[in-house]
């Protein structure tokens, strides 16, 4: 499994694990509330590893906090160039933090992701 996947796989887990059938009682919920939600209740735990490209540097660990603060700071620099609801962003980046938080600010701000993974 990729690294971006691990993450949201963790994300997941941990949610459901926290709130258990609940937070899906509602069909409404979705994927940036699951995240506000994983913020509020896990706060500084580790919800996304991304390994570290060579020995000399050490993997990076983001909580869900800052991964909530990361996704608000893009969708909110979305907002300024003018990128509305149903617009489609297009990305072009390799598997990291930068393409998590480009994905999931994209859906917060309700637009379309249309990832082009730059390794193929």
């Amino acid at each position: 499994m990729s690294p971006v996947r691990d993450g949201l796989n963790s994300l997941i887990y941990h949610q459901n694990f926290q709130c258990q059938d609940e937070c899906f009682q509602d069909m409404t919920t979705t994927l940036h509330h699951l995240i506000l939600n994983s913020a509020n209740n896990f706060g500084d735990k580790p919800a996304a590893i991304i390994p570290a490209a060579d020995a000399d540097h050490a993997d990076l660990i983001i909580s869900y906090r800052s991964l909530q603060n990361k996704i608000e700071e893009c969708r909110r620099k979305f907002a300024q160039y003018g990128i509305k609801p149903h617009d489609v962003i297009s990305s072009v980046l390799v598997n990291n933090l930068e393409f998590v938080v480009s994905f999931l600010a994209t859906t917060n701000a309700k637009g379309t992701e249309s990832n082009q993974n730059s390794i193929l």
